[in-house]
């Protein structure tokens, strides 16, 4: 599974180079690169893998330049308040 996770990243990062605009090269898949990177760390116990996960997305989006981020993680907030 290690692989599969391993491989799914590089898409991710592939992907990224692809973006039109710089928000999205910055942010694209970010939340699965958290998940996949967990699931490379063996961690299955729930708690523990959503700990990693905000852990790990906190990480990545604090040290991007918010200016250019500021609409996509707003717009994805909308999104994610909307589904609950």
């Amino acid at each position: 599974m290690d692989f599969f996770f391993k491989s799914s990243l590089q898409y991710v990062y592939d992907s990224r180079k692809l973006a039109d605009k710089d928000a999205e090269e910055l942010i694209r898949g970010c939340e699965f690169e958290a998940y996949a990177m967990a699931k490379i760390e063996n961690i299955e116990d729930e708690e523990m893998l959503k700990a990693f996960i905000r852990k790990s997305l906190a990480a990545h989006l604090d040290s991007l330049p918010f200016e250019i981020i500021q609409e996509n993680i707003e717009r994805r907030k909308r999104c994610y308040i909307q589904s609950k």
